[in-house]
C-alpha cells in the first residue's frame, strides 16, 4: 500500500541519516492465515486495479510511473545504506516478487522456513526494474524459465540465499569494511552486467581514484610478508615461459619487470606458478598507483595472444585468483585453499575478481568477498574458479603443457574469439518497464551477449574451417566492427596455414544484406577513398587459402560483393543476388563492378548493375556466377569440394590461384570504383556541425548537503531529509556562507553578473584551450541563462571582460530554464553550418543561488516548496566549441587533423512542449520578500515520464534508428525522480545514465549546462568509439523537453587523403 511504502521510505531515510555504524537487518515475513498461503499485496491490492476503471489511459500511465518511482526509491535507499544489509525470509508462506526485489537489493539473504516464491501477480504491468536483479543470481540458461515460474525454497538456496548465518561474525566483519569501500564495491557489482571487461577496468580505476580521496592509503599490505625480497624467477623452457614469485610481496618494480618480459613474448605458452612459499600474493601497499599498475598487468595478460596458465597452490587469495581469471586456463593443486579478504584489508577488488560474478552469480560472490568464506580445492573447482584439480604442481604442468604445434594453432584460432566475447557486455536488460505487457515476455528473459559479440565466429568441420555470419537481426548487414573482425580472421587463417575456408550464414534466408544503413548514412568523399569494405574484401580475395561462399538466400549489395571476393560460390534454390546501389545514386564499389565483369562479361554486368536485375539460382549457374549444390545440401557439397582441394599439394593449388587471379587483376579498376564512389558520395554529402571541445567551471565555494541545511538553519526533519538524500552529495554555491544575514533582489542580480563573468570566462577559456584556438578565433557566441535578467545581455558583458572581437555575432537565450542548453547548442550548430570553418561557442551560465533564496519566515507549505529548490540546484558554467569543418578537395594537399580527440557530429534536434503544463516549473515574484522564487510541482517527473518517449521516438524515426542503436545517453541531471521517470518511460538502464547520476551527486542540478558535465565524464571514460550514436536529452520549464542526436566521427588522429 502507499502507507507502507511511505513508512518504509521514512524509516530508511532515518537509518541513512544516522552516523553510528549499524548493520540493517530487513525481515520479510510471508503472510499466512490458517495454514493457507497468502501472497503479500504490495501492489495488487489498492493502487493499480482502481486506476484501470477510473482513469484515462494517460492518467493511468502517469500513476503507474509514479508508483514505480516510489517503489524504486525504497529499493534504491536499501542499496544506498552505507552498511552491510541482510534480508531474512521467515516462516512458511508465499513470497511475492516484490519481497524478492527487497531481498535481492540487500547484500546478504537468509531463507528460513518452507516458502514458495511467485513470479508475478495476475496483472499486466511488470512490478519494477529490480525484479530483474534476481536474474543475476540465476545461471543464465535457467534464468528465463525460473523468472517466469513459481519456485521453492530449495531453488532460493541454489541461487544465493542461505539457511543461516552467524550474525555476530557478520557484524564483526561488517565493522572492518570501510563505508566508502562497501558502497564502491556494491556500485560496481550492480553495474558491471552492462559493461564490457575493458570498461570494467576503467570503472574500477575511477572508483579507486575516488576512494583515494576519501580513504587514507596504507603503506604496508595486510597480513605481513616476511623478510623475503620481492622478485620473480623467469625461465624459458621448451618454448614456454615460466614465472614464479619468489616472495608474496608485489611491488611496482616487480610488475614492470613482468610487463617488460612479456611485452614481445616469443614463447608458445606462459605459466604463472604462484609463490615458491605457497603463500598468498599481496600488493606491497594499498596505494592507487600500485593498484592501477597491477590492473594494467592483468589486462596485459588477458590480451596476450598465447596460451596462459595460472597454477594455484597453497594459500590462495583475491590477488592470485584475479591473475587466474585473466589466464586462458587455471589449475588448482590439491590442498589449496581460497580466502578473499580485499574489503576487510581496505582494498577494492580488481576488475577480474569482480567479473567472477558473471560465472558464480551474486550469492556466491557475496559469500566469498563479503563474508570471507574459505573454499577448499574441490570447491574452487566446483565453483568454476579453476578448470582442473590436480595432485601436484608437476602434474599441473604435465596436464596443461601444449606439446604440439597443432594444439597451439587450435588455441590461437579460438583465442581471439573468446577474448572478443569476454569484452562484450553480458546482459541486455529488458526495456520500457512501465509499459511491457506480460504476454510480450512469455518467451522469457535471459542474459545475453551484445548482438555484435558473435557476428562472425569459427566452426570446424573436420580439417576445414567455417566462418559463420551471425547478425540475423540486421539480415547479416556488416558494420565497421564486422569488417575489422573479418580482416582479423583472414590474417589468423593465413597465419595458421588454412587451406579451405567456407563462409556461411547462420540464417538460410540471407547470406549478407550489404552495408548496415548506419554505415552509409551521410558519407563523404573521404569515406569512399578509404573504403574499408573494398580493402577487406580485396584482402579476402588475395588470401592464400581457397574461400567458398554458401548462398542459400539473398546476397545484396555489399553482401554480393563479399561472395564475389570468394574463390567459389555455391548456390541453393532460394538464392537471390542483386545490386540495388544505382537506385540509391551509388555504384557497387567494394569490388562488385570489377569482379562481376570478370565473371559474366561487361554486357551482363551492365544489365545487373544498371538495371538492378536479380540473379536467381538458375541464372547464377548458367552465367557462371556460382555452382549448384545437388539435393540442396550446400554444406555437404562444399565439404566434399574442400576435401578434394585439400587432397592436392599445397604449392600447386596456391600457385594455380595466383596465376588465375593475375589474369583478372583489377587493382586499377578497384581504384576507379573508389574514385567514382567518392564523386557520388560528395554529391549526396550533408556537412555536419560538430562539438570540437568542451569546458566547465564552478565557483570555488563547495558545500555538502548537511552544510547547506545548517547554513539555512533548516532543522525540520522532513525538510532536512530533502538535503541528506543520497542522490546529491555536494554542490557549488557562490557566497551562500556569507549572505545569510539577508539579501535584496539587487544584490542577487549583481551576484549573478559577477559570478557569471568569472565562471563563464573560465569555461570558455578551457574549451578554447582544448580546441587549440584563441579568443580572437571566436566568430559567434551564444549564451543561455535563466538565473538573472540583464540589459545589456550577458554576451555583451562577456565580450567586454574577455576582450573578444567587437565584430563577433551574438545570441542570448534567457528564461528557457534547464533545457536551454540544447537550444544554444542548436543555435551554435546552425551558425556553424552556415559559416564552414568558423568557430562558434555556446555557453550555459547559471548562478542558481542568485535566483532563489530561503525564507525562514514563510508558512510551512511554502517552506517545503522552497526547500525542494534549495536542496537541488547548484552553480556552474559549461561551454563548447562548435565548428563545421569544410570537406577537403579531392587531390588537395594532405589534410592534417588535430590528434587525440573524437569528432561529435550533431545530426538533428527535436523539441516537445507538454500540453497544459505551464504551472509545473515556474519562476514567481514574492511580494513579501521582494524577490523571485523558483518552484517545482510534484507532477514534474510524471509529466516528463509520460511524454518523453514521444519526443525520443520522433527523433529516432527521422533517422531510421531505434533505441537499441543509441550507445550513449547523456541526460540533464534534473533530479532523481525526473531521471528515474525517464529511465522507466524511455526504457533505458541505470547504467546508461551513470554519468548523469554521478554529475547530480557531485554538482546537483546546474540547470541548462548540466548535460555537458555528464558528457565530459563520458569523454573522460574513453568508451566513445567511432560510429557510436548518442543522444543528449534535457528537460525544463514549459514543461518542455529537448533532444539532440549525435554520432562519434573519425578518431581525429593524423590522416592523409590523396587520389
Amino acid at each position: 500500500s502507499r502507507d507502507l511504502l511511505l513508512g518504509l521510505d521514512a524509516m530508511l531515510q532515518d537509518i541513512l541519516a544516522k552516523e553510528q555504524p549499524i548493520m540493517a537487518v530487513l525481515h520479510l515475513a510471508p503472510v499466512s492465515e490458517e495454514g493457507r498461503a497468502v501472497e503479500d499485496i504490495l501492489v495488487s491490492g489498492e493502487l493499480i486495479p482502481q486506476m484501470e476503471a477510473d482513469l484515462t489511459h494517460q492518467e493511468r500511465q502517469r500513476a503507474v510511473i509514479q508508483w514505480f518511482l516510489r517503489w524504486e526509491r525504497v529499493v534504491d535507499l536499501i542499496q544506498a545504506l552505507p552498511m552491510l544489509t541482510l534480508a531474512v525470509l521467515k516462516g512458511p508462506g508465499s513470497v511475492s516478487s516484490e519481497s524478492l526485489q527487497l531481498a535481492v537489493a540487500c547484500d546478504l539473504r537468509i531463507s528460513q522456513g518452507d516458502q514458495v516464491c511467485t513470479r508475478f501477480p495476475a496483472r499486466n504491468t511488470l512490478p519494477g526494474v529490480m525484479t530483474f536483479q534476481l536474474s543475476k543470481h540465476l545461471v543464465p540458461t535457467n534464468a528465463s524459465s525460473m523468472l517466469m515460474s513459481t519456485f521453492s525454497t530449495q531453488t532460493l538456496l541454489d541461487v544465493g540465499f542461505t539457511q543461516s548465518l552467524d550474525l555476530v561474525a557478520v557484524q564483526e566483519r561488517a565493522a572492518l569494511i570501510p563505508r566508502p569501500l562497501l558502497l564502491s564495491y556494491r556500485s560496481l557489482l550492480d553495474s558491471l552486467w552492462n559493461m564490457s571487461q575493458d570498461d570494467l577496468f576503467i570503472a574500477v580505476k575511477a572508483h579507486r581514484e575516488s576512494l583515494a580521496k576519501s580513504m587514507p592509503a596504507a603503506t604496508a599490505a595486510a597480513g605481513g610478508m616476511g623478510a623475503c625480497k620481492p622478485g620473480v624467477d623467469i625461465k624459458y623452457s621448451q618454448g614456454a615461459l615460466f614465472i614464479t614469485f619468489l616472495s608474496p610481496s608485489i611491488t611496482l618494480q616487480l610488475v614492470e619487470e613482468i610487463m617488460g618480459e612479456t611485452a614481445d613474448i616469443a614463447a608458445k605458452a606462459l605459466y604463472f606458478l604462484g609463490c615458491t612459499e605457497g603463500s598468498e600474493l599481496v600488493l606491497g601497499d594499498q596505494s592507487k598507483d600500485l593498484g592501477d599498475a597491477w590492473d594494467s598487468l592483468l589486462l596485459h595478460v588477458k590480451n596476450l595472444p598465447i596460451f596462459t596458465v595460472s597454477v594455484m597452490h597453497g594459500n590462495v587469495n583475491g590477488t592470485s585468483l584475479a591473475l587466474a581469471q585473466v589466464c586462458s586456463s587455471s589449475v588448482v593443486v590439491a590442498g589449496a585453499s581460497l580466502t578473499v579478504s580485499e574489503l576487510v584489508e581496505g582494498r577494492l577488488p580488481s576488475a577480474p575478481l569482480l567479473e567472477m560474478v558473471r560465472t558464480i552469480r551474486v550469492g556466491k560472490m557475496q559469500q566469498l568477498v563479503l563474508l570471507g568464506q574459505t573454499l577448499g580445492c574441490q570447491e574452487i573447482k566446483d565453483w568454476g574458479l579453476a578448470h582442473r584439480l590436480v595432485g601436484s604442481k608437476e602434474e599441473a604442468l604435465l596436464v596443461e603443457r601444449i606439446s604440439s604445434a597443432d594444439d597451439l594453432a587450435v588455441f590461437k584460432r579460438t583465442h581471439h574469439i573468446r577474448q572478443r566475447v569476454r569484452e562484450m557486455p553480458q546482459c541486455d536488460w529488458p526495456k520500457n518497464l512501465s509499459t511491457i505487457q506480460a504476454d510480450k515476455i512469455k518467451a522469457g528473459f535471459k542474459p545475453s551477449q551484445s548482438p555484435d559479440a558473435s557476428a562472425l565466429y569459427f566452426e570446424t568441420m573436420g580439417a576445414i574451417s567455417v566462418v559463420v555470419i551471425n547478425r540475423p537481426n540486421k539480415a547479416n548487414a556488416y558494420d565497421g566492427n564486422m569488417l575489422r573482425r573479418l580482416s582479423e580472421m583472414v590474417s589468423t587463417l593465413e597465419e595458421h596455414s588454412a587451406r579451405v575456408v567456407i563462409f556461411r550464414s547462420s540464417d538460410p534466408r540471407f547470406f549478407c544484406a550489404g552495408a548496415d544503413k548506419e554505415r552509409i548514412s551521410n558519407p563523404s568523399a573521404k569515406d569512399a577513398l578509404l573504403l574499408e569494405s573494398q580493402a577487406v574484401f580485396n584482402k579476402l580475395a588475395k588470401a592464400s587459402f581457397v574461400s567458398m561462399a554458401l548462398l542459400e538466400g539473398a546476397a545484396v549489395g555489399g553482401g554480393f560483393e563479399w561472395a564475389l571476393a570468394c574463390d567459389i560460390r555455391i548456390t541453393g534454390p532460394k538464392c537471390r543476388l542483386f545490386f540495388p546501389e544505382t537506385t540509391l545514386g551509388l555504384i557497387p564499389s567494394a569490388g562488385g563492378c570489377t569482379r562481376l565483369t570478370a565473371l559474366v562479361g561487361p554486357a551482363r554486368c551492365k544489365q545487373i548493375v544498371m538495371c538492378g536485375d536479380i540473379i536467381h539460382c538458375q541464372r547464377a549457374v548458367d552465367w557462371g556466377v556460382a555452382q549448384y549444390a545437388p539435393e540442396d545440401d550446400l554444406m555437404t557439397f562444399a565439404l566434399e569440394l574442400g576435401s578434394r582441394i585439400k587432397a592436392r599439394p599445397d604449392l600447386a593449388t596456391d600457385l594455380a590461384k595466383k596465376v588465375i587471379d593475375f589474369q583478372v587483376d583489377g587493382d586499377r579498376s578497384l581504384l576507379l570504383e573508389r574514385v567514382s564512389e567518392a564523386v557520388l558520395y560528395q554529391t549526396k554529402h550533408q556537412p555536419r556541425a560538430s562539438i570540437v571541445s568542451t569546458g566547465t567551471a564552478n565557483p570555488p565555494h563547495k558545500f555538502t548537503q548537511h552544510e547547506v541545511a545548517d547554513l539555512l538553519g533548516i532543522h525540520d526533519k522532513k525538510m532536512r531529509g530533502l538535503f541528506v538524500a543520497s542522490h546529491i552529495l555536494t554542490r557549488h554555491l557562490a557566497e551562500i556562507d556569507t549572505e545569510q544575514g539577508g539579501t535584496t533582489q539587487k544584490y542577487l542580480l549583481e551576484k549573478h553578473l559577477k559570478w557569471a563573468k568569472i565562471i563563464g570566462t573560465e569555461a570558455i577559456d578551457l574549451a578554447l584551450k582544448r580546441a587549440g584556438i584563441a579568443r580572437e578565433d571566436i566568430k559567434f557566441l551564444t549564451v543561455a541563462t535563466s538565473t538573472g535578467f540583464l540589459i545589456p545581455a550577458l554576451t555583451c558583458h562577456l565580450v567586454q571582460c574577455m576582450g573578444l572581437s567587437p565584430h563577433i555575432q551574438r545570441a542570448d537565450i534567457v528564461g528557457m530554464g534547464c533545457h536551454a542548453g540544447l537550444n544554444v547548442l542548436q543555435a551554435a550548430s546552425n551558425w556553424a553550418l552556415a559559416n564552414p570553418g568558423q568557430n562558434a561557442v555556446m555557453c550555459c551560465i547559471e548562478i542558481c543561488s542568485a535566483e532563489y533564496v530561503w525564507n525562514k519566515d514563510a508558512n510551512p507549505g511554502l517552506q517545503m516548496k522552497l526547500a525542494v529548490t534549495n536542496s537541488l540546484f547548484g552553480d556552474g558554467s559549461t561551454a563548447a566549441v562548435v565548428r563545421c569543418d569544410p570537406e577537403p578537395r579531392l587531390g588537395a594537399a594532405p589534410l592534417v587533423l588535430p590528434s587525440g580527440r573524437i569528432n561529435i557530429n550533431l545530426l538533428g534536434y527535436e523539441s516537445y512542449i507538454i500540453p497544459s503544463s505551464l504551472d509545473t516549473l515556474f519562476l514567481e515574484w514574492d511580494d513579501l520578500t521582494n524577490k523571485f522564487s523558483f518552484f517545482l510541482t510534484s507532477d514534474v517527473p510524471y509529466a516528463i515520464g509520460e511524454h518523453m518517449p514521444r519526443m525520443i521516438n520522433a527523433l529516432l524515426d527521422r533517422f531510421g534508428l531505434t533505441k537499441k542503436d543509441i550507445v550513449h545517453w547523456v541526460v540533464h541531471s534534473g533530479g532523481k525522480k525526473v531521471l528515474d521517470s525517464m529511465v522507466y518511460s524511455v526504457g533505458i538502464t541505470k547504467h546508461d545514465v551513470r554519468h548523469t547520476v554521478s554529475t547530480l551527486a557531485d554538482h546537483g542540478n546546474i540547470s541548462s549546462g548540466a548535460f555537458l558535465l555528464a558528457f565530459e565524464r563520458l569523454q573522460k571514460e574513453g568508451t566513445v568509439k567511432r560510429g557510436d550514436f548518442g543522444m543528449f536529452v534535457t528537460m525544463g520549464p514549459g514543461a518542455a523537453m529537448e533532444a539532440a542526436l549525435w554520432r562519434a566521427g573519425a578518431d581525429m588522429a593524423v590522416e592523409t587523403i590523396s587520389v
